[in-house]
């Protein structure tokens, strides 16, 4: 699994699979926020992204609104689901926010609901918030669950034996029980 950056917003929506029901994911970061349309079934194992300015929650909704107005019906009418992930604590359910690393004179201006997202990628009942570092695990787990998991550590894995030795000794892991390829 990989990712590439695009350089447009209409780069990203040219090559956004054609029929296929979608999923707006979006990472936001302290002052970058990167947004993807993927398929509810991936098939593929590079995600296509765009990244925009974005160091507080009115740049955000700007960004996600301009990303909606730019898509358009061809694709906002394919969005299932949302998945935003984001840099601080998540309540009520996946609803609200108070994210970390934008600037806010206060927490109030740093909170987020996500009933504030435009529904036309963010549809309501269907878009979640997730903590950054949940959303990491859980992208482990379904790499894990799809079988593609093993493969992206297949490199680390290839320095170790289940003896412990290595051909490259400096680069080596020490092998435990929790750093083995699965079997499955």
């Amino acid at each position: 699994m990989r990712t590439k950056e695009v350089s447009s917003l209409q780069e990203l929506i040219s090559l956004t699979p054609g029929s296929t029901k979608l999923i707006f994911v979006a990472d936001v970061g302290a002052t970058n926020t990167r947004v993807s349309f993927i398929p509810q079934q991936i098939t593929n194992t590079e995600i296509l992204f765009f990244k925009s300015k974005a160091g507080s929650i009115q740049q955000m909704i700007d960004f996600f609104q301009r990303t909606a107005e730019e898509a358009g019906d061809k694709i906002c009418s394919r969005i299932v689901a949302s998945a935003i992930a984001i840099p601080g604590p998540i309540t009520d359910g996946g609803k609200v926010t108070v994210i970390a690393n934008f600037a806010a004179k206060d927490t109030a201006g740093r909170t987020l609901h996500v009933d504030q997202l435009p529904k036309r990628v963010c549809p309501l009942g269907r878009t979640t918030l997730l903590n950054d570092l949940h959303a990491c695990a859980s992208g482990i787990a379904a790499l894990n669950h799809i079988g593609v998991l093993a493969g992206s550590f297949s490199r680390m894995w290839a320095s170790n034996s289940s003896s412990g030795s290595s051909k490259n000794k400096s680069s080596s892991l020490p092998t435990n029980e929790y750093n083995q390829p699965s079997e499955d």
